[in-house]
């Protein structure tokens, strides 16, 4: 190994995978090389944390700690390592001593953001939650009026719903529209421009617009809303994100509603149409990954397609993929291992056509997905729908605090396990198909 221990740095992450890297092997290299350096022992956490290796996660971080106990990079690593780990209030101890090192540090904030709601202490959860704005990744954003919206508070103009994060979590956030127009009709949603249709169908009088995003020369893709503000009168504004932390604050209440979106009766019609061709039913939507390349990390969230498959009574049921992105072998790995046959419907873009999407999900009897845009969309149309994942804000059990019609298979106090996940999906499949409602909802298709 070269001698040069600063190299080894930059051997991590995406780059070391490309080249076929074992980044962990290089950064436990470094260490020796440099053992009394904080900064290689923040590395080999680093890589750890990328090939899901939590155990020397954990005992990097411990290390990076002891060497430099004045730097918050140690402490946010380790709090993260127990956060993967299912240690949420060792996670949530380390974090908030990280924060008398460095008040405000936003990732730490956000690792124990989460660990407060799997730790079942969501109105810690909900004091951290803003971080997420504040995250490195998190583009600036400039141009919006001084006063952010709250309930109560009169402001003059009109209210600006403002995106954030990816497609499936503004649809996710968005439904808590609804109660914001009960408090307020002037509305203006930015958002994605394949929500647009089905927003403006299913949530009459409120205005979208794009995405306000742009390149700048110095900040990077910043928000720029100056000329938006402006030329629509916005007076206030709000983050999607945090319309849950006014209307659904308080998790033991259940949600008022399931789906709020209302898909085109057309379209659904067509599909209902379609499905019968392909056989009886009940016609079960399945997704078992999102549409992003799959790394070490993002195979915590996912199981494996034949695994999944394996656990679902396959008798008198039709599959129907909703897979979006790069499908990949997994389809035919399932028919081939399995004899079980998902349907893909080659003509359907599931990652542009996101309201054909919709109508087609509103016409299945049941959707099991991960945690991913296939899910959220699923429970914002009403369909019944099986999460093969934690609650969403993971905060309570066996339901969800925004969707009436999803059930979570995963508890808060878990580590991701989806090896786990989908063996209970198997047995909420069975309980759904054998009752007419997902487990202890009562709650059958409407």
């Amino acid at each position: 190994m070269p001698e040069r221990y600063e190299i080894y740095t930059h051997l991590g992450g995406t780059t070391a995978a490309a080249l076929g890297i074992d980044a962990v092997k290089w950064a436990r290299g470094a260490v020796r090389l440099r053992p009394s350096e904080a900064r290689m022992w923040d590395h080999l956490s680093s890589c750890c944390h990328g090939e899901n290796r939590f155990d020397g996660l954990v005992s990097s971080a411990e290390r990076s700690i002891l060497l430099s106990p004045g730097s918050v990079a140690g402490y946010n690593n380790l709090a993260t390592g127990f956060f993967n780990v299912g240690a949420y209030s060792r996670s949530i101890r380390v974090a908030e001593f990280g924060l008398t090192v460095d008040p405000g540090f936003a990732e730490i904030e956000f690792i124990l953001c989460q660990s407060a709601f799997c730790d079942g202490r969501p109105d810690l959860g909900w004091h951290y939650w803003p971080s997420r704005l504040r995250l490195q990744e998190a583009p600036a954003r400039i141009g919006l009026p001084a006063p952010e919206w709250r309930p109560g508070v009169a402001t003059g103009g009109r209210l600006l719903v403002c995106a954030e994060q990816g497609v499936g979590d503004e649809i996710l956030y968005f439904s808590c529209l609804p109660d914001l127009l009960d408090d307020t009709d002037a509305l203006v949603v930015e958002c994605e421009p394949r929500w647009t249709a089905i927003l403006e169908r299913s949530l009459p009088g409120i205005q979208t617009v794009p995405r306000q995003m742009r390149t700048d020369p110095d900040l990077g893709p910043v928000y720029d809303y100056t000329d938006l503000v402006a030329g629509r009168g916005i007076g206030s504004y709000v983050f999607c994100g945090t319309l849950p932390q006014f209307y659904r604050r308080d998790i033991s209440q259940e949600p008022p509603r399931g789906g709020y979106l209302r898909p085109d009766p057309k379209e659904a019609e067509a599909w209902t149409r379609r499905l019968r061709d392909l056989g009886p039913g009940p016609y079960i939507g399945v997704c078992w990954r999102s549409g992003f390349t799959l790394n070490a990390q993002r195979t915590l969230y996912y199981p494996d397609a034949v695994d999944l498959m394996a656990r679902l009574p396959s008798e008198n049921a039709t599959f129907i993929s909703l897979l979006y992105g790069e499908l990949g072998d997994d389809i035919a790995r399932v028919r081939e291992a399995l004899k079980v046959k998902v349907h893909h419907f080659d003509d359907l873009d599931q990652t542009v056509e996101l309201d054909r999407v919709a109508a087609l999900m509103s016409c299945l009897d049941l959707i099991i997905a991960p945690s991913s845009t296939v899910c959220h969309l699923a429970s914002s149309v009403g369909a019944p729908t099986i999460a093969m994942a934690k609650s969403n804000f993971m905060c309570v059990d066996e339901r969800d605090p925004l969707f009436l019609n999803l059930y979570p298979v995963m508890r808060r106090n878990e580590p991701l396990n989806p090896s786990l996940a989908a063996k209970r999906t198997g047995e909420a499949v069975r309980s759904f198909l054998a009752n007419g409602r997902l487990p202890r909802l009562g709650l059958g298709k409407t």
